[in-house]
């Protein structure tokens, strides 16, 4: 059996595959704000806070705030739903090109 860090760092990797293929179909696509530092830009570690508690506000699908819920909850919960997010866009993304004529 996985120990539980294995299958979050698994989870985290398909979250990371799932963002660099959407990003080669839209590069400027505002989902990879959580995963990617735009080329030629620095960020501050504050500038990387909000963007977490962003991530998680925006992510997190449950009744309770992820505020004070166990942090493995919390990663599993949001990696899972940005995952199923950035899918969706992946989706999107390509029938966009399959619409385009050439």
């Amino acid at each position: 059996m996985a120990s539980w860090s294995r299958e979050f760092e698994d989870g985290y990797a398909l979250a990371t595959e799932a963002a660099t293929r959407l990003r080669e179909l839209n590069p400027t696509h505002e989902l990879l704000k959580y995963r990617f530092v735009p080329e030629g830009e620095e960020t501050s570690a504050e500038t990387e806070e909000q963007i977490k508690i962003e991530m998680k506000d925006r992510f997190w699908n449950r009744e309770r705030p992820w505020q004070g819920v166990a942090g493995a909850e919390v990663c599993a919960v949001v990696y899972g739903n940005y995952y199923s997010a950035l899918l969706e866009a992946i989706k999107e993304e390509e029938a966009k090109r399959e619409k385009v004529p050439g």
